[in-house]
């Protein structure tokens, strides 16, 4: 719940607003590590984009649309190890 009540006051903001986990810590009241954990849930899902500068600053890009560019994980199929052989004598069309 914290992670959506981050991203919805991330949404809020102006698209240059600076997002810093203490200021939002004193905005929001909560700690530091609980704004960076959030943080890092929305990276995670696709929300949050995080770019290091040279300075060693972060900036952070709300996406508009989350999973652009991450590739889903598909389980292979226990069927993937059988090659299926058809016929074209055995085919209805034949």
């Amino acid at each position: 719940m914290k992670a959506k009540g981050l991203f919805g006051y991330m949404k809020t903001k102006p698209e240059n607003w600076d997002f810093s986990c203490k200021r939002i810590s004193m905005e929001m009241r909560d700690s530091v590590d609980a704004i960076r954990a959030a943080m890092k849930e929305l990276e995670g899902f696709g929300y949050l984009d995080r770019i290091k500068l040279g300075s060693g600053r972060l900036v952070h890009t709300i996406s508009p649309s989350p999973y652009i560019g991450i590739e889903p994980k598909i389980e292979k199929s226990s069927l993937d190890s059988y090659e299926i052989i058809m016929h074209v004598e055995d085919s209805l069309y034949s």
